[in-house]
């Protein structure tokens, strides 16, 4: 007995909201949530050029997702639940999506659709690997471009069926928008073309317009990279590529060269994408553990890498339907071996990179099996084997979103996972100070050892400073602050206004205090310069009536009071202090 599709659906949404209902009482996650609701605080006003025209604002170009973090804060406040909530919003719409993709490949591919969809989309929904994007608000990256993704599929599987152009024009336009939410979306497209290599139907293949598919696609393409153009020189993601481009150039024209510098030779390369491949293989087929500090991963994941890759080989020669399906996932997945090369992240590898390639693959998965189970006559058997791994699936599932409910037991996790990973045993020294669990977070920032120009060292420089060392703190940050890249450096800075300025004030001796001002004033101006803000002005302007320099301070407050809005707490206070000061 097939249920029908609408209570299909609604049972869908009902299993993926309850499996995910601990999600919404998650707090903030120490590692960059925090960092972007401050950034959002702190910006006034709604400027749509702030997103498609980064200059600095935002690391990476990504529009429709900083589009939709700026809704957090009108709509729900930047309130942790509104937000956790909007991710399992979206994660269920592409619960849906996956549903429908599966329906409409069923009849593209000319098979009985049956229970493939529903299945399909059962499995996506409860999927382990998908916890870590849905948990982590800064893991909306993949669910938002997933949208628009499984969006492009479902259009252009229909432009196939349709032998319609209006519906190739509607895949590449959601391409486009899955492009501005993330960079993920472009590596579809070789995926998505070899449809047109496939061996289908006659009337499929008489249709002339296919051929139209790879030119929507690079009008799109073109589209993105000419909004994107301007943001080249502060888009963090443009900076690593380049440096991986640069590094396999010289590799492959000069491997002795390369084998004697930094850069990793050919062989380090093949043996490292292979394993890579094959890590995440195995982990879309089997998640766990499932783990939030994947740095490090087993030589013997060459061996599933290998697989992968005949198995690749073979589904291309075939040019089957499920084949193309599968296809199309590797396509996506191929997005995370550059992070791999790249560094861009807090760690080379993570579960939520797989989150699109899953619901694709889950299509073909299901598909697949089911056309073997039927020429097998052992359909039951399969749907009694399904039906226990989707339990199995949401209950791993819903545990681990529990872990995700609090930071400590989050990073608890993570350090046992990944021991030697210092990040991660920062973010446990960050989740235990929390917690007021001071003695035991000095303990592991004192042993904990990172490079000096990770960001989360400054955390070092705390445990310096609330020993009662203040030399060392500063000196420590200092150190930090001439090797930190470009996009740490406020932090650094605002580290050293925010402990120097405890300092002086706690002391009494007048020359002291006063030379900590004037390091306190320069380091503002340091931040002024990165960011020009009303408030940095407001600041110095402060730093300056303490130094004694009237002059200057009614000049900062003065530019203070033209960059605030008109709607800011802090306008009319540096109005009135610019105009008294100006008597």
């Amino acid at each position: 007995m097939i249920i029908r599709p609408v209570f299909q659906l609604l049972l869908l949404m009902f299993c993926t909201l309850g499996v995910y209902y601990p999600t919404i009482f998650a707090p903030f996650n120490s590692l960059d949530d925090q960092l972007l609701v401050n950034q959002l605080l702190n910006q006034h006003g709604f400027e749509l050029s702030r997103h498609f025209s980064p200059g600095g604002t935002y690391d990476y170009f990504r529009p429709l997702l900083t589009l939709s973090f700026e809704l957090d804060k009108y709509v729900g406040g930047l309130q942790e639940t509104f937000m956790h909530f909007v991710n399992v919003l979206l994660h269920s719409i592409n619960v849906l999506l996956v549903y429908l993709l599966a329906l409409r490949f069923c009849k593209l591919d000319q098979q009985k659709a049956g229970w493939i969809p529903f299945t399909a989309a059962a499995l996506f929904a409860v999927h382990p690997i998908n916890s870590e994007a849905v948990n982590w608000i800064m893991g909306r990256t993949d669910i938002l471009a997933g949208v628009f993704v499984f969006l492009s599929l479902i259009f252009l599987i229909r432009a196939f069926e349709k032998q319609s152009n209006l519906w190739l024009i509607g895949s590449a336009l959601t391409f486009f928008l899955g492009a501005l939410c993330k960079e993920t979306a472009l590596f579809m497209i070789p995926g998505a073309c070899f449809l047109l290599l496939c061996h289908a139907e006659p009337h499929l293949r008489s249709w002339r317009g296919r051929w139209m598919t790879p030119a929507y696609y690079g009008i799109a393409i073109l589209g993105y990279f000419s909004l994107r153009w301007n943001a080249f020189q502060v888009d963090r993601g443009v900076e690593f590529t380049n440096k991986v481009v640069s590094n396999v150039v010289e590799t492959a024209t000069q491997p002795a060269l390369a084998a004697q510098s930094e850069t990793a030779t050919l062989f380090d390369l093949v043996t490292t994408l292979l394993k890579a491949s094959g890590f995440y293989f195995t982990k879309l087929l089997q998640p766990l553990p499932l783990n939030f500090a994947i740095h490090r991963i087993e030589s013997y994941y060459i061996v599933p890498g290998v697989i992968l890759l005949l198995l690749l080989v073979w589904l291309a020669w075939r040019r089957k339907l499920v084949g193309w399906i599968m296809i199309v996932s590797a396509s996506i997945a191929v997005s995370a071996l550059f992070v791999v090369l790249t560094g861009l992240a807090w760690t080379p590898l993570a579960e939520r990179y797989m989150y699109i390639p899953c619901g694709v693959l889950m299509v073909g998965l299901v598909s697949g099996s089911a056309m073997c189970l039927r020429k097998m006559a052992i359909e039951r058997l399969g749907m009694l084997i399904v039906t226990l791994l989707i339990f199995l699936s949401g209950w791993v599932t819903a545990n681990r979103n529990i872990v995700w409910q609090d930071n400590l037991t989050l990073y608890q996790d993570t350090v046992q996972k990944a021991p030697g990973f210092a990040p991660a045993v920062n973010e446990l020294a960050v989740a235990l100070r929390a917690r007021n669990r001071h003695e035991e977070a000095n303990q592991l920032l004192s042993s904990n050892q990172m490079p000096v120009s990770d960001n989360a060292m400054i955390n070092k420089a705390v445990y310096y400073w609330e020993q009662g060392d203040y030399p060392a703190a500063r000196d420590h940050l200092i150190q930090l602050l001439k090797v930190a890249p470009d996009n740490q450096k406020t932090r650094i800075l605002e580290k050293l206004v925010d402990i120097t300025t405890q300092y002086s004030n706690d002391i009494d001796n007048e020359a002291l205090k006063q030379n900590g001002y004037r390091d306190i004033l320069g380091w503002l101006e340091r931040i002024t310069a990165i960011s020009t803000t009303g408030f940095n002005y407001y600041r110095i302007g402060r730093v300056h009536l303490v130094l004694g320099d009237k002059e200057s301070a009614q000049t900062a407050f003065a530019r203070a009071a033209e960059l605030f809005p008109e709607d800011s707490l802090y306008k009319k206070p540096a109005e009135k202090l610019a105009r008294d000061l100006a008597k």
